[in-house]
C-alpha cells in the first residue's frame, strides 16, 4: 500500500501545506533573496496564514533549513536513479544527466539563494551528503563489479564531484560553462562520466 493511502486526509493535507510553504519560500528566496523575503511574503505566496506557517516552522531560518534538507533529498533521488540504471550506455547515461541538468536549471535561483543565505550548512553537511550520493550511484553492484571495491568507491566519488562542480558552475555562478549550449554541455558531462565508468 502506498504511503499516501496510509495517511489520514488530515495528515495528507498537513503534508501538502508544508510542501506549499516550502515551494513558496523557495520561489521567493530565488526571486528576492532570503533576507528580502518576509514571512508575510511567504504566506501570501502559499495562500496560507502566519499561524499555519508557524505550525510547521518555528522561524524563517527553520524554514530555510527544511528547504536545504529538501534540496539534498531531491539531489539524492537523482543519484538513486543513476544507481537504478540497468546499463551505462551513452543513451542511458545521457538521459540521466539531461534530467539532472534540467532539475538544476529549474531550481537554480532557489538553490543559489538558499546556499548564499546559509553557506555553513553546505560546508558542514557536504561530506555526509557526498557519502550518501556515492553510495546511491553504486547501488547496482553488478555494473560496478569490474572494479575492485576501493576503485569503485574512488570512481563513484569522482563522478559525484565532477557533476556537482560542473552543474554548480553552470547554474549557480557566472562562468564560461554557462555560455556553452546546454546540449553540448550535457554531452560533455555524459562523456566524462562514462570515461570514469570504463575499466
Amino acid at each position: 500500500m502506498a504511503e499516501s493511502k496510509k495517511l489520514s486526509l488530515r495528515e495528507r493535507r498537513k503534508r501538502e501545506t508544508r510542501e506549499d510553504l516550502l515551494e513558496a519560500a523557495g520561489t521567493l528566496f530565488g526571486q528576492k533573496g532570503y533576507n528580502a523575503t518576509s514571512i508575510d511574503d511567504i504566506v501570501e505566496e502559499a495562500g496560507a496564514s502566519r499561524a499555519t506557517l508557524y505550525a510547521h516552522f518555528a522561524s524563517k531560518s527553520a524554514l530555510l533549513e527544511a528547504l536545504l534538507d529538501q534540496m539534498q533529498t531531491e539531489a539524492l533521488r537523482y543519484y538513486e536513479q543513476f544507481g537504478e540504471l540497468t546499463d551505462w550506455s551513452r543513451r542511458s547515461v545521457l538521459g540521466w544527466v539531461t534530467s539532472f541538468a534540467v532539475a538544476w536549471e529549474r531550481d537554480s535561483a532557489r538553490n543559489r539563494a538558499a546556499s548564499a543565505a546559509y553557506p555553513r550548512a553546505f560546508l558542514e553537511d557536504a561530506p555526509r551528503w557526498h557519502r550518501e550520493h556515492v553510495r546511491a550511484v553504486r547501488k547496482n553492484t553488478e555494473l560496478w563489479s569490474h572494479f575492485t571495491s576501493q576503485e569503485a568507491s574512488v570512481r563513484a566519488s569522482m563522478m559525484v564531484h565532477v557533476l556537482e562542480h560542473e552543474l554548480s558552475d553552470r547554474f549557480l555562478s557566472d562562468t564560461e560553462s554557462s555560455e556553452i549550449d546546454i546540449d553540448v554541455f550535457v554531452g560533455y558531462l555524459c562523456d566524462a562520466i562514462r570515461a570514469l565508468l570504463e575499466a
